[in-house]
């Protein structure tokens, strides 16, 4: 959510989600593991490790790529002052 609101405060769009996995994906998903949850036990503790991980690695991907936004709007407009 910070991410969010932070590329909103930088771009004036907002959007929630970024990337390939949208909140109705990941309901989803979340779904699928619940049922597999039955037939195979523990599954959802993999699941929630691996999840955290790639959500880690997710967040600082984005977080970079908005910092990076941020850095070259910050550029341009110090240029647009200098004129």
């Amino acid at each position: 959510m910070i991410n969010a609101l932070l590329r909103y405060r930088i771009t004036d769009a907002y959007t929630i989600d970024s990337g390939i996995m949208g909140p109705t994906e990941l309901r989803i998903l979340i779904c699928i593991f619940l049922v597999l949850e039955i037939f195979i036990p523990d599954i959802l503790l993999y699941f929630a490790l691996a999840g955290s991980i790639i959500l880690i690695l997710l967040n600082i991907k984005d977080l970079k790529t908005i910092l990076d936004f941020g850095d070259r709007k910050d550029i341009a407009e110090k240029a647009q002052l200098q004129k």
